[in-house]
């Protein structure tokens, strides 16, 4: 990975608290929220937003729900923030190299880095429950990416921390039993659907202290 390249990424990641603290803040919201001019808002109601709160002497806020994909993305985010990670990518075009061609870089949704390890998270939603595409060709690919997003992690943050590939999923029908699950699986990978985003949620809900958890299901 080239310098530049480099820069640029370490630009996209973060480990200010005060920082993550409003990103978190942010993406904890059901909604995108701005607070626009009088003047912007019957467009951007015609756009999809929506009032709410008080109107402010100039400004007007504004609201809009998130869509399933950005949500699945958020959610996880937020959830790894509770586990007790500091250390994360704060912009959605976040692509890593995984070889020496500048063409081959994935799209990584979510990075979250503690002392330890590197958690890569990839997301597929759907709006309503669905049955899966097939990811064959992805996860037979995997192996030779994650080769390769290690060196690049390396440039980043030195060299010492695991590096994990998640797959988290939301309304997708998929079952730790099934072919997909099974190539995610001896890819490198670790599917993360429903159930075990249900299942960390319900310990966070039942143990205020979320450190304590971090690493019990998200194996590292």
């Amino acid at each position: 990975m080239d310098p530049a390249t480099a820069l640029e990424l370490k630009e996209k990641l973060s480990n200010d608290l005060s920082n993550l603290g409003k990103i978190y803040k942010a993406k904890s919201s059901r909604f995108h929220e701005r607070s626009v001019e009088h003047s912007l808002v019957e467009d951007l109601i015609a756009d999809g937003w929506e009032e709410f709160g008080r109107p402010l002497k100039t400004r007007t806020r504004l609201r809009r729900a998130k869509t399933h994909d950005v949500q699945l993305e958020d959610d996880m985010w937020c959830q790894l923030y509770r586990l007790g990670f500091r250390h994360f990518s704060i912009d959605r075009d976040f692509k890593l190299p995984f070889g020496k061609d500048p063409a081959e870089k994935k799209q990584i949704d979510v990075v979250a880095v503690n002392d330890d390890c590197i958690l890569l998270i990839e997301c597929k939603s759907s709006e309503r429950w669905a049955k899966p595409p097939c990811f064959k060709t992805e996860f037979e690919a995997l192996r030779l990416r994650l080769a390769g997003h290690q060196k690049a992690l390396e440039q980043l943050f030195g060299t010492g921390k695991r590096v994990k590939y998640i797959f988290a999923t939301r309304k997708y029908r998929i079952s730790r039993t099934s072919i997909d699950a099974k190539r995610l699986h001896d890819a490198g990978g670790f599917l993360y659907n429903d159930n075990a985003y249900d299942y960390v949620d319900g310990l966070l809900k039942a143990y205020k202290d979320a450190a304590h958890y971090q690493g019990t299901y998200i194996r590292v």
